[in-house]
């Protein structure tokens, strides 16, 4: 069975810890049944918009007679908390939100704005350590020129263990990035590599 999630908003996100999707995002999932005791499940994302490649994962369920399952929701106790004024419906996109828009990186920096054909492997010594909100964003020095990059969310680098401490000036990193078509001195990394562990930024 073949399932497709389209005509998404651009507000939802990938996972828990906040990758984001964009109103472009296909979501196709897979299920099949090798045999009576196990589903094969496999999804794949296509987001051209947000991400350079394909996102997929993979896993098996199995039959569990004896166990009871549970429902994965989040709903119990929601409509008290709505009463209460715990926390606060999402009834849609304020004047001052962009609709379907990726809220991570607005559209100066989603990845169409960077270009993809023209692919770089810079080292550099860190200057200055930019901002971390909403991604993080370095400058090095690098062979004397001066260059912004544009790394990850706070949030998948710290996921990915990259602490907000990891990047100092007078520190050292390689990274894969592609060029800004609009800004002459930025780049977006692709990978990094720093102190010998290459992660991946996307």
């Amino acid at each position: 069975m073949v399932i497709e999630v389209v005509n998404l908003n651009g507000y939802a996100k990938l996972s828990t810890i906040g990758q984001p999707m964009s109103d472009q995002a296909k979501i196709t999932m897979y299920f099949t049944r090798p045999d009576y005791g196990h589903i094969n499940f496999k999804w794949l994302l296509n987001d051209p918009k947000t991400y350079t490649r394909p996102i997929s994962n993979e896993r098996v369920f199995v039959l569990s007679p004896n166990i009871e399952i549970m429902e994965y929701g989040c709903m119990e106790g929601n409509l008290r908390s709505l009463l209460e004024g715990a926390i606060t419906p999402w009834v849609g996109p304020k004047e001052t939100e962009e609709t379907g828009k990726n809220l991570v990186y607005n559209s100066a920096r989603d990845w169409p704005a960077y270009d993809l054909t023209k692919p770089q492997k810079i080292t550099g010594v860190i200057k200055q350590v930019l901002s971390r909100d909403p991604f993080e964003f370095v400058r090095i020095d690098a062979a004397g020129k001066m260059l912004d990059v544009v790394l990850a969310p706070p949030v998948r680098m710290e996921f990915r263990g990259l602490a907000e401490r990891t990047f100092q000036t007078g520190v050292t990193i390689t990274v894969d990035a592609v060029p800004s078509k609009t800004k002459p001195n930025e780049v977006r990394a692709q990978t990094i590599t720093i102190n010998g562990k290459t992660t991946e930024m996307r």
